[in-house]
Order: structure tokens, then C-alpha cells, then sequence
């Protein structure tokens, strides 16, 4: 009979304890994911430096995303663009790393009117390393 209150006692000691790790790893999964959604943002604020022809031409940059392909890759910018005139033309962003190498490029064909504004996709290959910190992006 002591046996059995006391294999019950482990029982429901265990099953505390269990709760109590189980909620932590809630909250630390929870705040994993909390920050993966809101950290890439945080931890990828790239910045695009927009060429002086581009700024003659009069456009304007917004935000800049920087997201991943179907295979988890960090290789796509998205740059919101402002047109203040009508604009059509290719552009090209270029990325470099800290060392000032260039590590890819990315053309896009763009037609716009004045006054529009959107986000433009720039795909990079899947080798260029677009991360915070070793990553520099020209638009020209």
C-alpha cells in the first residue's frame, strides 16, 4: 500500500514537472517563432542605395524586403518603389558583401506611370548570401 502511494507521488510529481517543462517549451517556441516573424525584419534592415540617373528619373524607394525562395534560401529583395514620373527602363541591383565584392546581381524590366508605387521583386541566385550583416544593395 506504501509502494503504491508512493509510485502514485512519482507519478504526479513527474507530471507537474512535465507541465511546468512543457509550458516552458511552449514559451520558448512560442518566442521563437514571435522573433522569427518579426526578427527577419529586425535583423535583415537592408538597406538600398538608389543610383543618382534612378533619383534623376525620379524615383524613390520605400521599404526593402529581403525573403526566401521555396527552398529556405534568403535570395529574393523586394524594394517598394515610388515613380514621381513616368518610368521605363531595366534596372539593375547589385549586391556586395562587407569586403565590397560583388556577390550578385539582378535585372528587372520596369514600367510604371507617374504617381504608382508597388513592390518589385529581384530574384538573386541561390549562392548570393543576403544577409545584414555582409550584404550592400545598388540600385542603377
Amino acid at each position: 500500500m506504501k509502494l503504491t502511494g508512493l509510485c502514485l507521488l512519482i507519478v504526479l510529481l513527474s507530471a507537474c514537472s512535465l507541465k511546468k517543462t512543457g509550458e516552458k517549451t511552449g514559451e520558448a517556441v512560442g518566442q521563437f517563432i514571435k522573433g522569427a516573424s518579426s526578427g527577419v525584419q529586425n535583423s535583415f534592415k537592408v538597406e538600398v542605395e538608389l543610383s543618382p540617373e534612378l533619383k534623376a528619373q525620379g524615383i524613390e524607394l520605400g521599404k526593402v524586403i529581403i525573403a526566401n525562395d521555396t527552398l529556405g534560401v534568403d535570395n529574393l529583395v523586394s524594394v517598394y518603389c515610388i515613380f514621381n514620373k513616368d518610368f521605363q527602363d531595366t534596372v539593375l541591383l547589385k549586391a556586395y558583401d562587407n569586403q565590397k565584392l560583388e556577390t550578385g546581381r539582378s535585372k528587372l524590366v520596369i514600367n510604371a506611370r507617374k504617381d504608382e508605387a508597388g513592390f518589385y521583386d529581384f530574384p538573386f541566385d541561390r549562392r548570393t548570401n543576403l544577409d545584414s550583416e555582409d550584404c550592400r544593395l545598388i540600385l542603377q
